[in-house]
């Protein structure tokens, strides 16, 4: 199917409040596919993040570890089938994360953010398609990558 491949998501242009909202609704059209998610949670000032980013930050922080400091770095992690309210709490942090990722339910990647705002998607044609139509298809520019990473569970340490 034409259209397939890997997108990176073109923002030069726009604010970074724009770019953050942008990313939210590239993921809110991601949902019905996600599976689960991971995020970096980094050390920052408080107050640097909006209050509802900050909220979700902590719901996600509390999820993958009980005993983890608000405002202190953490990795979360999260299956959003079972825990659909972390969904939410992730598409508010992850466009404030140097790294996160949503898998599907093989485990295969199909987003990844990364320093602040860069978005990539793995897409088939349809999908494509559809994206194209919601954001534009000047947003989506193709990129020459390597097959699509799977999950390991070696990949990530814990902190």
């Amino acid at each position: 199917m034409s259209g397939a491949g890997t997108y990176a998501i073109e923002h030069g242009d726009l604010t970074q409040q724009d770019l953050q909202a942008l990313d939210r609704s590239v993921l809110a059209h991601l949902a019905p596919r996600a599976a689960t998610v991971e995020t970096d949670l980094p050390e920052h000032e408080p107050g640097t993040w909006p209050a509802d980013v900050e909220a979700a930050a902590d719901l996600l922080r509390r999820h993958s570890d009980p005993q983890a400091e608000p405002g202190r770095y953490c990795y979360a992690a999260a299956d959003v089938r079972t825990h659909p309210h972390l969904w939410d709490a992730f598409v508010l942090v992850a466009p404030h994360a140097y790294d996160a990722e949503v898998r599907d339910a093989h485990g295969t990647e199909i987003a990844s953010l990364s320093d602040e705002g860069t978005l990539v998607l793995h897409l088939d044609g349809e999908q494509h398609e559809r994206l194209a139509a919601l954001i534009g298809a000047h947003r989506l520019r193709l990129l020459d990558l390597p097959a699509r990473r799977r999950w390991a569970p070696w990949r990530r340490a814990e902190s």
